[in-house]
């Protein structure tokens, strides 16, 4: 019956990690370890990465403010891309959107076909 419990206890953790009822300690595989510090690494690297972009739009939008029109970044969250308008700041009318809203909807449009004839990325 041991061996049965530890075959399905390999199984439950997929090979990460698991509980020995014998030593009571916790099994950790080297891989796994360094996957985690991978992912640390690449996190960080993201975080730091976001906050240089922010700075960086901040920058624009003051130049853009002296040159007479606002520059505004969204993200659009189903494409993950920025989207670029610039507003004329005394009508607020948007002078023009890059990419425009078109577009926008055409990539949407494509992902959406694409999802339904496509499963999975390889």
């Amino acid at each position: 019956m041991s061996v049965i419990h530890s075959i399905g206890q390999n199984l439950a953790t997929d090979g990460r990690s698991f509980y020995s009822n014998r030593t009571a300690q916790k099994v950790q595989y080297p891989e796994m370890q360094n996957i985690m510090k991978d992912s640390a690494e690449v996190a960080e690297s993201l975080v730091q990465n976001i906050a240089k972009i922010k700075e960086d739009m901040q920058e624009l939008q003051r130049l853009s403010n002296a040159m007479g029109h606002e520059v505004h970044f969204n993200v659009n969250e189903e494409l993950g891309q920025v989207i670029v308008k610039i507003v004329d700041p005394s009508t607020d009318k948007v002078i023009r959107e890059i990419p425009s809203a078109d577009i926008q909807h055409l990539q949407i449009k494509i992902r959406e076909t694409i999802g339904l004839l496509i499963d999975e990325k390889i």
